[in-house]
């Protein structure tokens, strides 16, 4: 049986897809989290590829029914529907503005106009949620981890917005897409029709 901090590193691995422990404790912002991997992965939760400091963990078919039960006893109908709500009118309308924005980065390159209008897409998010962090606790900690980025960008780390690897605005941006997804038992399927 999984507790509490168990939950939350089934969900962490359901929302970043593989991830290694100083990922998993980057994420969750939890410690020790080695020690508590482990035993998922003996409990048939979770696998592991490799060994070490470099090792991938990642949920297996019983672990994503357990991280579902967990979403779902975690985020009662009476939260996931106003969070619904509120993501639908101001998460979904910032998102599509942060991806063209992504793609402009890209196609033209860094450029003081695009970090203002950055600056400005975060400004909403961050409203957004401190909405959702106090329906669903758990979503506030990506206001911190969106933070590290932007600050990193700002001091002219150009990989911080978009860079593939790492906590990236954009890779954290995913994972906090991906969390709202599986928060309110939607497909990211139906979110990209």
């Amino acid at each position: 049986m999984t507790d509490e901090v168990d939950d939350l590193l089934l969900h962490v691995l359901r929302v970043k897809g593989v991830a290694t422990v100083v990922d998993l404790e980057s994420a969750s912002g939890l410690e020790a989290v080695g020690q508590r991997v482990e035993p998922l992965v003996q409990t048939g939760l979770v696998t592991r590829v490799g060994e070490g400091e470099q090792a991938l963990f990642g949920l297996t078919e019983q672990g994503r029914a357990r991280e579902a039960q967990f979403v779902e006893e975690a985020v009662p109908t009476a939260l996931r529907e106003p969070l619904g709500r509120v993501y639908e009118r101001d998460f979904l309308p910032v998102n599509l503005e942060f991806k063209r924005l992504c793609a402009d980065w890209q196609s033209q390159g860094e450029g003081f106009e695009l970090l203002e209008q950055l600056l400005d897409v975060d400004e909403r998010l961050q409203a957004f949620l401190s909405y959702a962090g106090g329906l669903v606790p758990r979503l506030g900690r990506y206001r911190q981890r969106l933070a590290a980025p932007l600050e990193r960008l700002q001091d002219g780390d150009g990989d911080a917005l978009a860079g593939p690897v790492g906590s990236s605005y954009h890779n954290v941006w995913f994972e906090l897409h991906e969390d709202l997804i599986a928060t309110l038992g939607r497909r990211r399927a139906d979110e990209e029709a």
